[in-house]
């Protein structure tokens, strides 16, 4: 699965809007599109904002996003 599909597979089920700053910009996390236009590199800094009901279970979800990531680039 690439990247960006990953992660907003892991954030979509959730009631909650998510925040991936880059940069001087936000993009939507939930969006495929959103996260392709970042334009994140490996090795560059982001930071996620959840906001709503379920915001501890998605930032839960994209921590276990991103070490999938990270593991499968090993």
């Amino acid at each position: 699965m690439e990247p960006a599909t990953a992660l907003v597979s892991a954030c979509r089920p959730f009631d909650v809007d998510v925040i991936l700053k880059f940069g001087n910009q936000e993009y939507n996390l939930k969006s495929v599109l959103g996260v392709l236009a970042a334009g994140v590199s490996e090795g560059d800094e982001v930071e996620l904002v959840c906001i709503g009901p379920d915001e501890e279970e998605a930032m839960a979800a994209l921590i276990q996003a991103f070490e999938g990531i990270v593991d499968n680039k090993k």
